[in-house]
């Protein structure tokens, strides 16, 4: 059956939220609009690109001229014009120039030369050879084709030194016309040998996927990421010389270095087979300056070596009189140990000695500190201020940064007032500086209610709630930003991930969040609030205060992790709406983050959109781990799968939106709770200005990669105008045009046509895909989403202090736990197991460290006998 379109000719008035007019939907349909150089990136990827675009023009010119679109009628019909690869179709060697040869007689400095200019001949000529003859007197190749007389003889000179070319016969007599891709004389060696001068002297991050780019382009060849990376470190070594040859050359470098500059100091430490264990380099001329006319300060720091030969490279660096660095002594050891340390100081004092009021400066590593108390006991070590910083995560506020480093530049109270302190009245003074930075806990709950009712009145739609026990102390809270609640409601997919994360200040509790995704895929805060701890009762008060923003949506989604308290809260106050789980929370608790081939097929069963794909998938991690099966049947194929859902999760598998938030205000859910809430306004207020007018296409970029893949396939109809059946190659489908569906479910469940759904509007000379997105990724709403603002609230001493509002104490005080505070990145969620996985070494099968990490000697070959 033949479909057409000449008697309807559907088009949309509205402007264009996902122009298709530049790409697949011409009003007279030509697929030679495919060879702009704007829309199709050149390269050899696509080489087959104009063969396919002249396969489908022929099609098109075939047909009568009154029809704007004729399908295939069967799939045996288009094997006529299966794509061929072009290096199967066309010979290379027409009209191409030929390089020049290397003449006969032509020398060479030695046997590796010889075989470069030999490999690379092949790979210029793109024609492949294997070795006749090979020994250390001659080096003669054949064409690797049966009975071609191709032939190159090379051997060692009279001198005993150089080689030449002899005889050959440099005509093919074999076919060269299919050339393959894949070249088996482009090995690692040939490969560093044309890749060292660029490496040579360049300071270029040269990584295999360039070489794999630039070698395709130049030789028309393919090779692997393993050989590209390989011939990179061939080239290297051919540019900075062989690793081990250089620990041979170590002892008459550091001789020479001394000779040639006095008072150079060199040590170098062997364990009992011979083999290096660390090396000490002080530099003469630095050393003396040091002792002469620097001040006595010192800092010292480690870092790790990449090359083949892992270790840690050691350095000492001084200050002169301008504050410049200079390098006094430097050093290589195995790794970063207190043993290390205490050899390569011990050293560094034999050099300098210990000068009255020596300073050594370090990071915190233990080693160090080790090694400073044993070597140079009566010397100060002090820490590095900005790792200390880093320590105690005070890198995201500028203020906190501010405060904190006009501490350390302070003179210190014992040297300021001569007087000592105890650790614990340091840390109280800590404390009570920290509350003069960011106003008192206590205090900050008493303005609580005041500072909610002027984010009302500043923030139009803005909704509050305080809930108190009987004695007046705080219970928990609700902010739901009015602009938020705004978007969400009018233009954005009815989808909401929550999740919650604890506070660190004095008065303990969690922080709740909930957050919406625009039509852009970008994160919205909708609520946020605060708690004393996740239990059930928070969590439906909490919900329940959303409900009345947002209200209970058609087709709501929840995402979230496993809590207990959450699955009751949700079918508690959204009965109707749909409560999934986030996928990647339930692939910790299964115990699946160890083994990547599990996670494919985890998410493969979690991504599938039928159910007959899910149950394949699912049927090959049930083989590999049983158990991981057991969990995922208890927590219910329907609160995680794509294909069991009932409702629509709108693609989203993972509460990772949430999490990101969560990740955000590490370092605030420290302060006191208006700061708290004020930074969630200040995020808000921030993101809308950013985004407003800054929209990008990401619907339309995923309609234009689908447009590409369904290029060729084939349509039927079933029902004018309704129902098609679509082949795409693999399995064949059926789209209803009247209630927006597609058989394979990715139109329905993602708002955004498939590949199915465009070729059907390919065949009917739809202009574009308007009419076929969801409302929420049209570029109209999305523009009318960021349309708000977000207004500050101003200073404390503006706002207004109305009469009658409810006095909020602070919540009943939580004893801590004896012990200091756990410093984790992340608390595990509810049923989420620690990871005990043993590491083991591959190399030596030692546990405890990787095989990058190994330290152990190479294995001896043994001989094989034949």
């Amino acid at each position: 059956m033949i479909v057409t379109s000449s008697k309807v000719n559907p088009s949309s008035s509205n402007s264009l939220d996902v122009d298709l007019n530049d790409t697949l939907f011409p009003n007279d349909f030509d697929p030679q609009s495919f060879n702009n150089d704007s829309q199709i990136p050149q390269n050899d990827h696509l080489e087959n690109y104009n063969e396919c675009n002249n396969a489908v023009h022929n099609i098109y010119n075939n047909q009568p001229k009154n029809e704007t679109f004729e399908n295939i009628g069967s799939t045996s019909s288009f094997l006529n014009h299966q794509i061929v690869p072009k290096w199967q179709t066309t010979n290379p060697f027409q009209n191409m120039p030929t390089p020049p040869d290397p003449p006969k007689g032509d020398e060479f400095d030695d046997k590796e030369t010889c075989m470069y200019e030999i490999g690379k001949k092949a790979l210029l000529e793109r024609f492949e050879y294997k070795p006749r003859k090979t020994d250390k007197f001659r080096y003669n190749v054949i064409c690797v084709q049966p009975g071609c007389k191709w032939k190159i003889l090379s051997s060692l000179n009279k001198d005993g030194v150089r080689w030449s070319l002899g005889k050959d016969h440099d005509v093919h007599t074999c076919d060269r016309t299919q050339v393959y891709p894949n070249h088996r004389n482009a090995t690692t060696k040939l490969l560093g040998r044309l890749l060292f001068p660029k490496l040579k002297d360049s300071s270029r991050i040269y990584n295999p996927k360039d070489i794999m780019e630039d070698i395709s382009q130049q030789y028309k060849i393919d090779i692997s990421y393993k050989k590209a990376w390989g011939g990179k470190n061939r080239a290297l070594e051919l540019v900075n010389g062989d690793p081990k040859e250089s620990f041979e050359q170590l002892p008459y470098y550091c001789h020479n270095l001394k000779m040639r500059n006095e008072g150079t100091v060199t040590h170098i430490d062997t364990d009992d087979r011979g083999h290096f264990k660390m090396c000490f380099i002080g530099f003469g001329v630095a050393i003396h300056s040091f002792l002469n006319y620097m001040r006595p300060l010192i800092i010292i720091d480690g870092a790790h070596l990449k090359g083949r030969y892992l270790g840690t490279n050691l350095v000492v660096v001084g200050m002169d009189g301008n504050n410049q660095i200079v390098p006094i002594a430097t050093g290589v050891c195995q790794g970063e140990t207190g043993e290390a340390w205490t050899w390569f100081l011990s050293k560094l004092r034999e050099c300098i000695g210990e000068r009255p009021g020596l300073a050594i400066i370090s990071d915190r590593h233990y080693a160090i500190g080790q090694a400073c108390n044993t070597v140079f006991p009566n010397s100060f070590h002090g820490y590095c201020c900005r790792h200390l910083m880093m320590n105690c995560r005070l890198n995201g506020s500028e203020k906190l940064k501010e405060k904190y480093w006009k501490a350390c530049k302070a003179l210190d109270i014992s040297q300021q007032y001569k007087i000592d302190i105890s650790y614990k009245k340091a840390w109280g003074g800590k404390n009570r500086a920290l509350e003069l930075v960011n106003g008192d806990p206590k205090e900050s709950f008493e303005q609580l209610p005041y500072y909610c009712h002027n984010l009302k009145m500043r923030n139009e739609g803005t909704v509050t709630h305080i809930d108190m026990d009987d004695r007046g102390h705080f219970k928990m809270c609700f902010i739901g930003f009015g602009v938020a609640i705004h978007s969400f409601l009018n233009y954005m997919r009815p989808l909401i991930i929550i999740d919650e994360a604890h506070l660190k200040g004095r008065y303990l509790g969690t922080n709740l969040v909930v957050v919406g995704m625009d039509g852009d895929n970008q994160i919205v805060p909708i609520a946020t609030g605060v708690c004393q701890d996740e239990t059930g009762e928070a969590w439906t008060w909490f919900l329940s205060k959303l409900r009345e923003c947002i209200g209970e949506r058609p087709g709501l989604a929840i995402i979230s992790d496993r809590h207990y308290a959450i699955g009751q809260a949700c079918n508690t106050v959204f009965p109707n709406s749909f409560h999934g789980y986030c996928c990647r929370h339930l692939m910790m608790n299964c115990r699946l983050n160890g083994s990547e081939k599990l996670k494919a097929k985890y998410w493969k069963a979690c991504k599938a959109y039928t159910t007959e794909e899910f149950h394949i998938a699912l049927s090959d991690l049930q083989r590999y781990r049983p158990a991981a099966y057991d969990k995922l049947y208890e927590a219910g194929f329907e609160k995680w799968s794509r294909a069991y859902c009932p409702g629509n999760r709108y693609n989203y598998m993972t509460s990772n939106s949430a999490e990101s938030i969560n990740a955000l205000t590490k370092d605030v859910r420290r302060v006191p709770i208006t700061m708290l809430i004020e930074w969630y306004r200040d995020l808000l207020q921030r993101w809308y200005y950013a985004t407003e007018g800054k929209i990008s296409d990401w619907a339309a970029a995923k309609v234009r990669d689908r447009i590409f893949k369904s290029i060729n396939w084939n349509v039927f109809g079933i029902q004018q105008f309704v129902l098609y059946m679509v082949d795409d190659r693999r399995r064949q489908h059926t789209v209803d045009l009247t209630n927006n569906t597609c058989t394979c479910r990715k139109w329905q469940l993602s708002g955004i046509p498939c590949g199915h759904v465009i070729a059907v509007a390919r065949v009917l000379g739809y202009s574009n895909c308007n009419h076929l997105v969801y409302y929420w990724f049209k570029k109209t709403t999305l523009q009318a989403t960021y349309q708000g603002l977000v207004y500050p609230i101003g200073e404390t001493s503006s706002w207004e202090f109305p009469r009658g509002l409810q006095v909020v104490k602070p919540p009943a005080m939580v004893v801590r736990q004896a012990g200091r505070p756990k410093k984790k990145d992340r608390i595990r969620s509810q049923g989420e197991e620690p990871n005990s996985k043993i590491v083991r070494c591959t190399r030596c099968q030692s546990i405890g460290h990787r095989r990058t990490a190994c330290r152990q000697p190479f294995p001896k070959k043994k001989n094989v006998s034949d």
